[in-house]
């Protein structure tokens, strides 16, 4: 934490913003499997069908690793019609990820 406030100060984001650590991926990795071990009741995470490739075996190794199901849905699909499992939304799901911008197109 320390460390990400110290960059934080550097490139203008406020205390608690930055992050500093592994990998990208070892970041995202660590954050679902948190994620998902803080609700060990909900079977389902919820991921961007958009995400990079790596994210994706990311989430399916998370999923893998606490017995959990992955359903894909775009963001503006879950806005719409959030993806159930058993019971409501909030029952169900853990982890959530989405894309801010798509890596195909390197677009929003």
């Amino acid at each position: 934490m320390r460390v990400g406030n110290a960059i934080g100060a550097l490139i203008g984001a406020a205390p608690g913003q930055t992050v500093a650590g592994d990998s990208t991926s070892v970041q995202l990795f660590t954050v679902l499997d948190a994620a998902a071990a803080l609700r060990p009741d909900r079977p389902l995470l919820v991921t961007d069908p958009g995400h990079f490739p790596a994210g994706r075996y990311l989430a399916d190794a998370v999923a893998r690793r606490r017995g959990l199901r992955v359903r894909r849905v775009p963001p503006a699909d879950r806005a719409s019609s959030p993806p159930r499992a058993t019971g409501s939304p909030s029952s169900a799901t853990r982890p959530s990820t989405s894309a801010p911008a798509s890596w195909t197109t390197c677009g929003r």
